[in-house]
């Protein structure tokens, strides 16, 4: 049993979630038969490895992150199934909206819009410059 699912039961031992909560985020958990292909270059079966995060001010790297994608993609269903869980812990109404809004993403659809698409190896889905205080920040998220 993977971590995730034994932390899973253990917050349902302890009270901490309900059962319907812990089905939620055990369902949210990929197997190992999941899998997201994306059409890259006229390539079937080629799938992202990672989002890249690359911040930079004055053209100095401030941030440089790499995620895996699979990472990713568990960490975007697990968030939404705890936020039901969170927006009835919230401690004003804005942030219960917030938490609300996650619960109504349909991240399946999300990731599938990105496997439907005919894009090319890097593909860049954030680049924004920014000049504040006369810096120039510069951030930019990259699928690769």
């Amino acid at each position: 049993m993977n971590e995730e699912r034994t932390m899973i039961l253990e917050m349902l031992k302890n009270g901490d979630i309900t059962v319907e909560e812990a089905e939620r985020l055990m369902d949210a958990i990929p197997r190992e038969s999941d899998s997201l292909t994306v059409k890259a270059s006229g390539a079937q079966g080629l799938a992202p490895k990672r989002i890249v995060v690359l911040v930079t001010e004055d053209d100095k790297a401030k941030v440089n992150v790499k995620v895996p994608f699979s990472l990713v993609r568990a960490g975007l269903k697990i968030g939404k199934a705890f936020g039901g869980f969170s927006a009835r812990n919230a401690d004003s109404e804005a942030e219960a909206r917030a938490f609300e809004m996650l619960q109504e993403l349909d991240i399946d659809e999300i990731l599938a819009s990105i496997s439907d698409g005919e894009i090319e190896l890097p593909y860049t889905m954030v680049d924004v410059d920014n000049i504040e205080d006369g810096k120039v920040q510069h951030v930019k998220v990259t699928l690769e």
